[in-house]
């Protein structure tokens, strides 16, 4: 709804919402939700609503005319301060003007940076994606650490343009470069097939992610098969949460993390639980923190 609470003009998709649920954002092609002047066009806007003030904002647009630009798959941080999006046009801080980057706002400063740059400063390469390609990142309910992927082959040096997935710690990327690390990667060997998910929800502090691929030098034998993987930022370890390598593909659905990372869901094409004979969607303990009290099969 709009700011005097008239029923919006256009589509709405991708929501997201903060911890309490006084902040909401999503994108929008309603031009009466949160006006702006030259939207008419627009598709795709990203727009932040606080429900508490009534605030409505748009979040995405152009660095050169502040008019409504174009984002995609918004997430908010826990307090609904920050917001990470993707976006193809030129919006505010935006260095790469003819290839898509992940952004984040915050609210507070009404500051926005790019965070998708090379570790040196330089800016990502497209690699085999394409340039206009929609990502989904994600963001830390902390607000301090963001999840992306790409194929690009210079975030961190990577030359074999597979998708990978890529950790930042948001408060330090700028122009002289971002604190980056590759994230599915296993005792210095990086993923040889493509990370599935450019999905890569984290915990609440950033210290875990989870993640799907199909590569086969992660401590499993996948043979094409999707799994899942857990990734520690402290140690950079990583996890495998399954082995699968019959049914049909394996995982098929980004997984997610509960905020303290104890435990992760997906989907997947195989029998993993041994009261069904079935597929579906599974929980799995990782074991890095208390779990709650369920009957063990």
């Amino acid at each position: 709804t709009g700011p005097s609470g008239e029923e919006a003009n256009g589509d709405s998709r991708d929501p997201t919402i903060s911890g309490d649920g006084s902040v909401v954002a999503f994108v929008t092609q309603a031009t009466n939700v949160a006006p702006a002047t030259n939207d008419s066009t627009i598709d795709s806007k990203v727009v932040r609503i606080d429900l508490a003030s009534g605030e409505h904002t748009v979040v995405t647009r152009s660095k050169t005319t502040g008019d409504a630009s174009e984002g995609a798959w918004p997430m908010l941080s826990e307090d609904g301060d920050r917001l990470v999006f993707w976006a193809y046009r030129d919006v505010t801080g935006d260095l790469n003007p003819n290839l898509w980057d992940v952004f984040v706002y915050e609210h507070s400063t009404k500051k926005q940076w790019p965070v998708s740059q090379a570790k040196t400063g330089a800016n990502r390469d497209q690699g085999p994606d394409s340039s206009s390609g929609v990502i989904r990142p994600a963001i830390s309910g902390d607000g301090r650490w963001v999840t992306y992927g790409t194929s690009a082959t210079n975030v961190v040096g990577t030359s074999d343009k597979l998708w990978h997935v890529y950790l930042v710690e948001a408060d330090h990327c700028d122009a002289s470069g971002c604190n980056v690390v590759l994230v599915d990667q296993a005792g210095g060997a990086i993923g040889d097939d493509d990370a599935a998910s450019e999905y890569a929800p984290l915990s609440y502090d950033g210290s875990l992610v989870v993640f799907t691929s199909a590569a086969s030098n992660l401590g499993v034998a996948s043979s094409g098969y999707t799994n899942v993987f857990l990734y520690e930022r402290a140690t950079a370890a990583l996890t495998p949460l399954t082995n699968m390598s019959s049914g049909y593909g394996g995982s098929y659905a980004s997984a997610t993390l509960s905020p303290d990372g104890a435990y992760a869901a997906f989907g997947a094409y195989t029998k993993l639980d041994a009261r069904f004979d079935t597929d579906g969607i599974f929980a799995a303990y990782t074991g890095r923190a208390n779990a709650f009290s369920w009957k063990t099969q």
